[in-house]
């Protein structure tokens, strides 16, 4: 499983996991713990935000959303 977060580049938003609600602007770095699920809305745009996992692998969740797979199997699948 890969933990990541993001830098906001432009925009900015909001989201939840778990454990908190956060809110994030330009410059802002949210962390996101592996395994923990997580949204995050936009709340003025558009946004931008440069994602940073590790290990790698999250363009296969990138592949799945682009290509229409079902939201549940993208849950099962990345977590």
């Amino acid at each position: 499983m890969t933990s990541s977060g993001f830098v906001v580049s432009a925009g900015a938003g909001g989201g939840s996991d778990a454990e908190q609600e956060w809110s994030a602007a330009v410059a802002d770095f949210v962390f996101l713990t592996h395994g923990v699920p997580h949204s995050y809305d936009v709340v003025q745009g558009p946004a931008r935000k440069l994602i940073i996992a590790a290990p790698g692998g999250i363009e296969d969740f990138f592949d799945d959303l682009v290509n229409g797979v079902d939201p549940a199997t993208i849950t099962h699948r990345h977590g």
